[in-house]
């Protein structure tokens, strides 16, 4: 075989490593508790056949990694690990919200907001995600953030809503019942029909302070435009 066949064939290799190397480096980034949990060198090996198995399609790295968590739910050596996906999703879900441009929010300070926000459709603010566990993924999340890692002292199931805010991105661990309720709220006409729907007046009485509590972290926003901003 010519030389030059030879060493163009080298160059590619060299080349093909390099952008492998560069890929998971770029997912490295955006899972560093999971590249943690499993170690550089096992995340980079995992990393580098995800990437041959599905390369980014946008030159911009920030958005690469979407299928991860998907590819490791599926991936038969981590099987014994089943809360990684979880992980993974948490911290994807980071992710979106840290590169989504703020969306108005609205803030209600007394009864008349309520009665304006009660009566006016909802969603969640872009760049949300919502995650049902059965581990304590978000708990492992937080807990990978101090030095040294503490210890998760329950491994119990998770809801978990992420999303942006100004500042840091926002991620909150929430009841089941919370995380009905946030359905309820953005697949129904307003929320006053959510709360018309309640059994008793204790019940519609805890949907409104939920109501108002992720409307002014938020997580609810207006879906029409005279919802009033802030």
């Amino acid at each position: 075989m010519p030389d030059d066949v030879i060493n163009i064939g080298n160059r590619f290799d060299v080349y093909r490593n390099n952008y492998l190397v560069g890929l998971a480096g770029a997912l490295s980034d955006v899972f560093p508790v999971l590249t943690q949990l499993v170690g550089q060198e096992y995340f980079d090996s995992v990393a580098h056949m995800f990437a041959l198995e599905q390369p980014p399609v946008s030159p911009v790295l920030a958005f690469y990694g979407s299928g991860f968590p998907d590819f490791l739910d599926a991936f038969e050596p981590l099987k014994e690990l089943p809360y990684l996906p979880g992980v993974a999703r948490v911290e994807w879900a980071r992710q979106v919200a840290a590169t989504v441009d703020l969306a108005p929010t609205y803030l209600i300070e007394n009864a008349s907001d309520l009665e304006h926000a009660l009566g006016l459709r909802v969603r969640f603010v872009p760049g949300t995600t919502l995650i049902r566990s059965s581990y304590p993924v978000a708990t492992i999340w937080k807990h990978h953030q101090s030095n040294p890692v503490e210890p998760v002292p329950e491994w119990l199931p998770e809801h978990v809503a992420v999303w942006p805010v100004q500042g840091p991105v926002r991620l909150e661990i929430i009841s089941q019942d919370q995380m009905s309720a946030l359905s309820d709220f953005v697949n129904a006409r307003n929320a006053l029909e959510v709360l018309e729907a309640a059994t008793d007046e204790g019940r519609a009485t805890h949907l409104m302070s939920t109501f108002a509590t992720f409307i002014n972290n938020g997580l609810l926003v207006p879906s029409a435009p005279d919802f009033g901003v802030n």
